[in-house]
């Protein structure tokens, strides 16, 4: 489950940078999860409940996805890969917000 959390941070963040061009590609990150680990959506979602429903335990999971994620960004900046700028979206509700 652990690699299936580390996943899916993976692609949504990737998501949350350009949404536009996985709705035109027509990308779902649950179809890219269902495959990859051979799951459908019944089973994950059962395996989300659980692990949502033993706090301890996701706490770990989630714990050891942080610690990959700090890894990858530490290998990241080691090379000196820069930082994809991100794109400012007109639909921003954080600048709705702020206006």
């Amino acid at each position: 489950m652990e690699s299936i959390f580390y996943d899916l941070v993976l692609l949504n963040a990737s998501k949350s940078v350009d949404p536009k061009l996985y709705d035109e590609q027509g990308v779902s990150i649950s179809n890219i999860i269902y495959k990859k680990y051979g799951v459908d959506s019944l089973q994950l979602a059962q395996n989300i409940s659980f692990y949502t429903s033993n706090p301890q335990k996701c706490k770990e999971i989630l714990s050891r996805v942080n610690i990959r994620l700090e890894k990858e960004d530490s290998l990241l900046r080691k090379e000196n890969i820069p930082n994809v700028p991100v794109k400012e979206s007109s639909s921003d509700s954080l600048k709705i917000i702020e206006k």
